[in-house]
């Protein structure tokens, strides 16, 4: 597929939405129609985590009741069931930062093309990991700015308090490795940045965050994955499969939204400024996902057995 640098100065006309219905792939289908079962402490934790958030943010009450009702601690959840309470609480306080910071790239706070502005908050973050951070630095930022990294700071000292060094080497690589997609997807939408598919699809694995959700779920789990598999090139193709299906469905969802927002790094998106209709480029999504759904399982059939 041939490369689509886009001018977002021009009208897009290959991208306006049509008048006709549209028929989204089904999105609960393979492993994936099962009934989630969500954390037996969900609601004690939402209360705590949402409270923090509120406080540190100082929400207004209509505010704390929008963000209530996204119940991110839910999404949180349902993929780490089995951890203790004290974990699930810091994993669904990262969840609440990180969807906050996030927004920072999508919305007006930091503008989705300056890349100047988005890499400097990325290193503050990477700094926080690795503990070169001075929040004596964050007194003349935006009280936004500032709340957020007292939140991330605060998170990631419990995370420390509660792990061995390699869970935390494990957390800090998938932290890098979204930060560096964020930033790439920031340079696309910057037009620094030639996109091709597979191109595309590379900075979206790392910027939809999934990553550290996996290594977070080592963490709370107190799982103890043999570093020669976590290395492995299956480990890796496990990884890309699952933050694949992810991004993809993301993109399905969410690209009416980005859609009006200017957002062009959507693969939806994409596959427009290629030629494809809105249907041509759902069905395409509907195909890649159900590729990674048999995927999923050639990967679980190749995992090798370890005596660790």
């Amino acid at each position: 597929m041939a490369s689509a640098v886009i001018d977002k100065h021009k009208p897009r006309d290959w991208d306006e939405k049509p008048d006709e219905p549209i028929r989204i792939p089904d999105l609960f289908v393979s492993f994936l129609c099962q009934e989630p079962k969500p954390h037996p402490s969900h609601e004690k934790v939402k209360k705590a985590s949402e409270d923090w958030f509120a406080d540190v943010l100082h929400l207004s009450k209509t505010q704390r009741s929008k963000h209530w009702d996204y119940d991110l601690p839910y999404f949180v959840s349902v993929w780490m069931k089995h951890a203790s309470e004290e974990s699930y609480k810091i994993v669904s306080d990262w969840d609440n930062w990180v969807f906050c910071f996030d927004d920072l790239f999508d919305d007006d706070d930091l503008e989705r093309n300056d890349t100047d502005r988005a890499a400097k908050e990325v290193e503050v973050v990477l700094n926080i990991t690795k503990g070169k951070h001075d929040p004596k630095d964050d007194v003349h930022e935006g009280v936004m700015i500032s709340a957020l990294r007292y939140m991330y700071c605060d998170v990631w000292e419990r995370i420390v308090q509660n792990s061995t060094p390699v869970i935390q080497q494990r957390v800090a690589e998938a932290m890098e490795y979204y930060l560096q997609g964020i930033l790439n997807c920031v340079r696309v939408e910057a037009g620094d940045i030639e996109r091709d598919l597979e191109k595309l699809i590379e900075f979206r694995r790392g910027g939809i965050g999934v990553e550290p959700c996996i290594a977070l779920a080592e963490f709370a789990g107190k799982l103890n994955v043999p570093e020669k598999f976590f290395r492995s090139s299956v480990a890796q193709e496990l990884r890309n499969c699952t933050t694949d299906l992810v991004f993809l469905q993301n993109d399905i969802i969410s690209y009416h939204r980005e859609h009006d927002m200017g957002v062009t790094h959507n693969l939806i998106s994409f596959l427009r400024s290629e030629g494809y209709t809105q249907q041509q480029a759902y069905d395409k999504m509907d195909e890649m996902l159900r590729e990674r759904y048999k995927m999923w399982y050639r990967i679980l059939s190749e995992i090798p057995i370890y005596d660790e």
